[in-house]
Order: C-alpha cells, then structure tokens, then sequence
C-alpha cells in the first residue's frame, strides 16, 4: 500500500518514481531521495511559492478586518487546527502543560521560563520590520552582533534565521499586506497608474506600477508591483500622459545647444570643479562663509541628466561668491592657475547669471509642483504652460543672451502635449480642479465646459432607474439609521415641516433630467469662486459631495491623475538600496516584496 503524502508540496508535484518527482510549473524532474522534500521546496521558491509563509500566523495581526462572509469563514477556519511547520518562527503554546503532568522537571520548568508564543510573535515581527525597512541583508539576522544585541536585550528570545527571514517571514507578511491592498482598491472604482523603468547594477530591468486613487477626501497610492521584464512595454490601449517634469527638464536642457550660454557656463563650471577636488577648499570654505555670515552649503555641479542642475549650480555659486572669492585668495589653496581661472569671470558673467536664474528659476519650481504625489498634479499642466508662455514670451528689452534662451526653452515646449485626446483630457482636468477653473479665459473655456458636460452624462445611466426614489430613501436611511440619532425637541417639533421639506427637495430633484441635473451642476459650479491654489482640490470636492453629487464622482477620474513619474521614481531610489551592489544576486521575487514591503507598509 503506498504511504500517503502529507506534504503540500506535492500540490506542485507529481512522483515520477521512489527517489524523483515533476514539477507541475516548469516540468522540470528533481530528485526527492527517500520522500524528502526540502530540494523540491527550494524549488518551489523560484516560482514564487513559499510553502512555510502559507503557514506563518505571526503577521495575522497586521490583516485588516474582513467583510461578514469572510469573517465567518475566517472563525470556521479557526476552530480546526491547521498543520505548523517545523521552524524557529513556531512557537508552542504551555497552556496545557499542566494536564500533561503535574511533575515539576528540568523540562516543565525550561518551558514556563520561555516566552509566551504571542511575545515571541512581536519580536518576529519587529526584527522582519528592522530587516525589511532599514533594507538590511538577510544576513545581518545572523551576524554576531545582531545575536549579542538581541541577547542582551532579552536572553530568552532566539532570533529567526537568515532562511526563516528570506523564506517564511517576508513572504508571510507580504501575503498579509497584500491581501490588505485587494481589499482597500476592491472599494475603488476609478484609478491612475504611473510606471516606469529601471535597470539594476545586476543588468536586469525592473518595472515598477504604482496606482494613485481618492478615498474620503485625499490621494493615496500603492505599490503594486516592480516586476522584471524582458519585452517592450507599449501599453498602447491606456490613455497615456507624458511625465510633465521630465518634459520640463528636456525643454531646460535646450540651453546646453547655445554657445554663448555654453561658453558662460564653462567658466562657472571649472571653479566649482577645481572646489570639488581639492582636499582642502571644503575646510577654507567652511571658514570664508562663517566669516561672511553666508549659508554653509556646498557648491553643486550640473549634471545634464539630473533635472534643473544647471540652474542649481548658477544659484548656488552666485550665493557663494563672496566665499569662494576669498578661499580663492586663501594662501593653503591660492594657485596662479586658479586664481586666473576667477578671474576670468567678469561682471557681464555675473549679469547674464542673475538673468539666468531669473528666467529658469520657474521650471525649477514648475518641477516642485507636479512632484508631488499628495495633490492632484494633472490640472496644474495647462495652467503651467500657460504661465510659462507668458513668462518665455520675447519682450523687446531682451538682451541676446535672454532672447536666446527663451526661444529655445519655449521652442521645446510648445510641441509638447498636442495630441487631440490628451488635450482634451487635460482641459476636462482643469475644469474640474477648482484651484484653477475660474483662472481661464471666457470664451476659451466655453468649449471646454461643453465637453465637460456631455463626459458627464456619458459616465450616468442613460435610463431612469424606476427603483431611483427608493434608493433615494435607503440612502438617506443608511446616512441616519434608526436608533443612531435621538432627536431633539426642537426636531420633534418641527418634525412635520422637516418631512414636507425632504419631500419637496426629493420632488424638485426628481422631475429634472439627467442633463437639467448635469447642467444645474455645472452652472452653480461655474459661479462659486476658485479657491487658492494652497488648498487641497481633493479635499473640497469630499466636502461638496452632496451639493454636486454627479460633478464630484467625475472629478474622482481626472483629479486621481498625476502629471508625473516622480512617485515610480522615487520607488526606484529605494531599490537602488534593495539591489545594491553587494546584494546584486537578491531574486527579482524578493525584491518586489522588499519594495512593496517598503512603500505600503
């Protein structure tokens, strides 16, 4: 009679013979000599099953409370045991020590001595939280300092292996966080995504998809995944926004092309190189700009790639000019070539520096404003560009240098976003932004209202549900349920005019038409004043939700959309330490759980 297979591996398993088996993924044969199963687990690993993290409770107190049904089934789940794995991260309970034997031993009393099993569990997790968000190497759990400082701590506790770190509590917490990322964007309805690409010091390309939606008045967004990828990715059936600052930095990089800005910068650029290699010019520094009460900053090299470095560098070194002039002078760094190479620069350098500050300066804060991922950035386009043509416009006491520049900058930009779709998408987002729909020219935005109203009445039901009163009603029961609200005296009252009044507002509504209920919208929301641009846009259409019932279900498509990149590049900043150098052979599978870990924990 053949024994009966306990393991869950062999869910992923067929037994070729005694002492071999085939994977069911890849059908590839592994030897499992005598049915041990270890080298056929391992296995599994590569395809991202982690057998031991399935069976991990440590982390079950970070999942989020589930819906009835799900509970239900959660405490039938409950009652029946469910088989542990033999690993560090179990810990046995001693409730029941005492019905096994009422002898005291060596034994009993090295068991009453241990850790209860829910204080073991904290520290597990407390030790994969230190791992995971400070991205340290698995291996630092079992560093020798690492082991003395958690003895120290508390001698009772035996700290998880590298293997339990990497292969049961990661993979167990990261199941537990996603679970919780399904349940918050199943209550979503309308979402953005922003990707982008990135190479590792391992030569492989990673692409990272992080989703942006509103819930209750505020943006918030998630890290789906950073998957490695070895084909194109066109995605050509979304409706695709450009990244607005990369196209800002595109359009700055222009000036490299002028020869009189090139030559320029040429002089600024070989001081601020010769301080960056000079051993001694950091100390002098420090001390010229304590003396001439000035910012200690350092000075700053462009880099072409590097957004607005350019102008950081201009800005940095007029601010420090009095400074570097007098470490210049100074005796431990004076040299006659250098010396020259200050000299060099004349006041019509220093002129040209402050006209160029005051012309690229506005990119610089235009790329501060749609890199923020906790405002809606995707209306600020059209407004921007508007402001920086007026600002690139040619005016007749522009000198050549700035005419030049202004040319070339403007010259870049204005070829930018002229697809017809994202034009319209664009216009449609700065209607529905109320920071900036009251800053548009009349007769240039009649046009845009117009669309605006039939995107409305697109995304409505183009037949009046007859159940539409009733649901009505429910509605309003469900925002005041029976036996939560106690009315007051003057509540009962007035009891009977509030009703006539409910009914007459109820009657009113429900005579007009979808479009004469768009429109009512539309025209009462045109007439109300923009607020600053300071104030949160999202924020005030969660408060005008019931004065604009349909426009503010619609501003959850276009308010959600971010103008840049910049949230999937910073996901990269943080995988450029998961994927350091000395930790280049780390799986992509593990990589992704360190970075959604990382960003959504």
């Amino acid at each position: 009679m053949p024994k009966a297979k306990r393991s869950k591996v062999w869910l992923h398993f067929t037994q070729k013979d005694a002492n071999s088996a085939t994977c069911n993924r890849c059908q590839k044969t592994h030897a499992c000599k005598g049915g041990n199963t270890s080298n056929l687990m391992k296995h599994l690993a590569t395809h991202g099953v982690y057998l031991k993290a399935e069976q991990c409770t440590v982390f079950d107190k970070l999942r989020d409370a589930p819906s009835t049904s799900a509970a239900a089934a959660a405490g039938q789940i409950e009652e029946s045991p469910s088989p542990s794995p033999v690993s560090v991260v179990d810990i046995t309970d001693d409730d029941d020590d005492s019905s096994r034997s009422s002898s005291v031993t060596p034994f009993t009393l090295a068991k009453k001595a241990a850790l209860p099993k829910e204080k073991v569990e904290e520290i597990h997790r407390k030790v994969t939280q230190f791992v995971v968000m400070g991205l340290h190497s698995f291996s630092t759990v079992e560093s020798p300092s690492f082991r003395e400082m958690t003895t120290a701590l508390n001698p009772k506790y035996q700290p998880p292996s590298r293997d339990d770190i990497s292969n049961t509590l990661i993979p167990a917490w990261y199941n537990v966080i996603k679970q919780n990322v399904i349940q918050q964007l199943a209550q979503v309805s309308k979402i953005a995504i922003t990707c982008d690409g990135w190479t590792s010091v391992a030569q492989d390309h990673y692409l990272t998809v992080t989703v942006h939606y509103m819930h209750k008045g505020s943006i918030q967004q998630k890290v789906l995944s950073t998957e490695v990828v070895y084909e194109a990715q066109t995605g050509l059936v979304f409706l695709k926004v450009g990244c607005f600052a990369h196209t800002l930095n595109l359009a700055a990089q222009k000036v490299y092309g002028i020869q009189t800005v090139t030559r320029w910068c040429a002089k600024i650029r070989a001081v601020v190189v010769w301080l960056k290699r000079s051993t001694m010019s950091k100390t002098v520094l420090r001390e010229k700009q304590r003396l001439l009460n000035l910012p200690e900053h350092n000075v700053i090299l462009d880099v072409r790639t590097r957004w607005n470095s350019l102008n950081l560098m201009v800005e940095r070194f007029v601010e420090q000019f009095p400074a570097i002039q007098a470490a210049c002078l100074d005796q431990r760094l004076r040299r006659p070539m250098e010396r020259d190479r200050l000299e060099r620069l004349t006041e019509s350098d220093f002129e040209k520096a402050e006209e160029f500050m005051q012309c690229m300066k506005v990119l610089y804060t235009s790329t501060l404003c749609v890199s923020s991922d906790k405002t809606p950035t995707c209306s600020q386009i059209l407004p921007i560009l508007t402001k920086l043509e007026a600002h690139y416009s040619a005016a007749d006491e522009d000198n050549p240098f700035v005419a030049a520049i202004k040319e070339k900058v403007w010259g870049d930009l204005e070829k930018r976003y002229q697809d017809q779709d994202i034009q319209n998408f664009l216009q449609e987002a700065t209607l529905m932004d109320p920071r900036f729909k009251g800053r548009l020219g009349v007769g240039v935005a009649e046009a845009w209202w117009d669309r605006l109203e039939k995107a409305v009445i697109d995304r409505l039901p183009t037949e009046e549900d007859p159940d539409g009163d009733d649901e009505v009603e429910e509605d309003q029961a469900d925002r005041h349920p029976r036996g939560a609200h106690r009315m007051s005296a003057l509540e009962q009252l007035f009891a009977d005019e509030d009703r006539e009044l409910l009914h007459t507002t109820m009657s009113t509504s429900s005579a007009l038409s979808i479009t004469e209920q768009v429109q009512k919208e539309i025209e009462l929301y045109k007439g109300m004043p923009a607020i600053p641009s300071g104030q949160d846009p999202v924020a005030w259409w969660w408060g005008k939700r019931d004065t604009f019932p349909n426009l503010s279900a619609l501003s959850e498509v276009y308010l959600c959309v971010q103008a840049s990149s910049t949230p999937s590049e910073r996901v990269f900043s943080c995988a450029g330490h998961a994927i350091s150098q000395e930790r280049c052979r780390i799986l992509p599978e593990k990589a992704n759980m360190l970075i959604f870990l990382q960003k959504n924990c």
